[in-house]
């Protein structure tokens, strides 16, 4: 065993409630949805879809042993002031120019109702793919 911070090693698997977080990563309407974005490009969400029910049983077991429920969507405001020149053109690139999709505005940023969450939740919003970025 080796003394560390904030776990020893080799870890042995306990959480602490207190600083311990399960982080639900995009799982928004424009990928999942069968009316979404990528559906309507032409891609089976079936297989993305079909991780919703254990998602949502891991949720539970998390609320269950009192962690933090933290989910995160990928979007951009209505007017995209905060979109990067790149993305800018991705967007375009991609043929999205005119639509809404990852915009806050619209429906496809809303998490999946197929997904629990709560009030007490935390909800992050952000403007790049990864919810790590510059952590």
């Amino acid at each position: 065993m080796i003394k560390a911070i904030p776990f020893d090693y080799p870890y042995d698997g306990r959480l602490v409630a207190q600083n311990t977080a399960l982080i639900v990563i995009d799982l928004q309407q424009d990928f999942l949805s069968t009316t979404g974005y990528f559906a309507r490009k032409g891609y089976d969400p079936s297989p993305l879809r079909a991780i919703l029910p254990t998602v949502n049983r891991l949720i539970a077991a998390a609320r269950r042993a009192g962690l933090t429920i933290v989910h995160t969507r990928q979007g951009y405001r209505a007017d995209m002031a905060d979109m990067t020149p790149y993305e800018k053109w991705r967007r375009k690139r991609a043929g999205l120019d005119g639509t809404d999709v990852l915009l806050r505005s619209g429906a496809g940023f809303q998490i999946v109702p197929e997904i629990d969450v709560a009030p007490h939740d935390i909800i992050v919003d952000k403007t790049c793919n990864s919810a790590f970025t510059y952590t």
